[in-house]
């Protein structure tokens, strides 16, 4: 699988949990991938819909109801910033809970829909690169 960037809505799923979560963009109000806001490295906190991730097992004997805050985040794309302070996150990002596991959390859907039905061209022949790109130089 290629590496995709994280939107809102994204299913995550935590290895002390017992369900999965949805991230819910709150940092960035105006960076869209695909027509939903991006997920970042600054998307910290409380960022999934409650309940988080079910009953959380950390603590074996006494399971409670999850409260996933999220500390850091390991394993962002760094080849460009989003709002010039934060990172997108990807499908190989890593989430901490305050609890205190490193990278317990990980990303199960990227939020982004791919549409099977639609082929994207290798090469696309000269006379209709102008057509998808007016601009476009021959």
């Amino acid at each position: 699988m290629k590496d995709e960037f994280i939107v809102k809505g994204a299913m995550a799923t935590c290895q002390f949990g017992v369900a999965p979560a949805m991230i819910n963009v709150l940092d960035n109000t105006n960076v869209y991938f695909n027509g939903k806001l991006v997920a970042t490295s600054m998307s910290i906190g409380p960022t999934f819909q409650s309940p988080a991730f079910g009953t959380c097992n950390m603590v074996p004997n006494m399971p409670k109801p999850c409260a996933a805050v999220i500390t850091k985040w390991d394993n962002v794309y760094t080849g460009m910033k989003i709002n010039r302070v934060s990172n997108p996150l990807t499908n190989d990002s890593k989430g901490t809970c305050a609890l205190g596991c490193p990278m317990c959390i990980s990303f199960s859907t990227t939020g982004q829909i791919s549409i099977p039905s639609v082929t994207v061209p290798d090469v696309v022949k000269v006379e209709h690169r102008s057509d998808m790109n007016p601009l476009a130089v021959e």
